[in-house]
């Protein structure tokens, strides 16, 4: 097994890996919806708050957007952040060439 299969084979299971996290991630945000709702309903309805569905709301779309990190990272698609003066440096410099 050469090296350049061993990457091969490393970048397929971190695929797998990655694709698993965004699945999962995608679950954990719905699963929050839903019990979103569900407090919503047997707060208004049976006069019953609950007591953990913000705990675990909470919990759930920070575990989530770790997760998505991930699959932005593996896809190359996380957000970039522009400062204004590189910016404006760049703009500078294309109008002088």
């Amino acid at each position: 097994m050469t090296f350049k299969d061993i990457v091969l084979l490393y970048d397929r299971i971190l695929g797998k890996v990655t694709r698993a996290a965004a699945v999962l991630a995608g679950c954990l945000l719905l699963i929050t919806a839903l019990i979103i709702c569900y407090e919503i309903v047997v707060r208004d309805f049976f006069h019953s708050p609950t007591e953990w569905v913000l705990e675990v709301s909470t919990y759930a779309i920070l575990v989530a957007g770790f997760l998505g990190l991930a699959v932005a990272f593996r896809d190359n698609t996380h957000v970039r952040v522009i400062s204004l003066r590189g910016a404006w440096h760049r703009r500078r410099s294309a109008r002088s060439t």
